[in-house]
């Protein structure tokens, strides 16, 4: 929150009370090797797993990113709508599987890709799994796949700006960029 009110709190009247960032912990309740319920110390394995990675977790394996979230794994900022109103500040991490949406396949480089991960690599909101260590899934120069925290990653925040509180100019192209005023 602090680095949030240092460096953005003059923009809040361009961000988006109502979005949310999805931490989406649903467990994968079959063809995992774990069977844990994600709590405590049981080995655990998460819906994202199966979604983006494929089960024989082959480099280049089409994913099936979703942007659902149940209501308590959407976190929103407190006095929210929706979502679980544990946020002090609107910022989070990307998701996985908005990743997967920019182009991003597991073991895959970034070319072609919308999201760009520069190096090191980055976290992003989704778990993966848990077997004695926590691990998410990150972004990185080989697309989008499991996080073990044995190697020096960063993280990148993600705010929603309100469409209607903007102007965007640019067609998206790398000539005629967008631009947020």
């Amino acid at each position: 929150a602090n680095w949030y009110n240092s460096n953005l709190s003059q923009y809040t009247n361009k961000l988006s009370g109502e979005s949310g960032w999805c931490n989406d912990r649903r467990v994968l309740t079959t063809g995992s090797p774990y069977t844990g319920d994600g709590t405590g110390t049981q080995k655990t394995a998460y819906k994202a797993w199966r979604r983006l990675i494929d089960e024989s977790e082959a480099v280049g394996s089409p994913s099936t990113p979703e942007l659902t979230c149940e209501q308590n794994d959407l976190y929103t900022t407190i006095g929210s709508k929706k979502g679980n109103g544990a946020l002090d500040v609107p910022i989070g991490l990307i998701t996985a599987d908005e990743a997967a949406i920019g182009g991003l396949l597991y073991g895959v480089s970034e070319e072609g890709s919308y999201v760009s991960s520069g190096s090191p690599g980055y976290w992003t909101m989704t778990p993966y799994g848990y077997d004695s260590i926590i691990s998410t899934m990150d972004v990185s120069n080989t697309g989008v796949g499991p996080w073990f925290p044995i190697s020096e990653e960063g993280m990148r925040p993600v705010i929603n700006v309100a469409p209607d509180k903007v102007k965007i100019t640019g067609k998206g192209t790398s000539s005629s960029r967008f631009a947020i005023t």
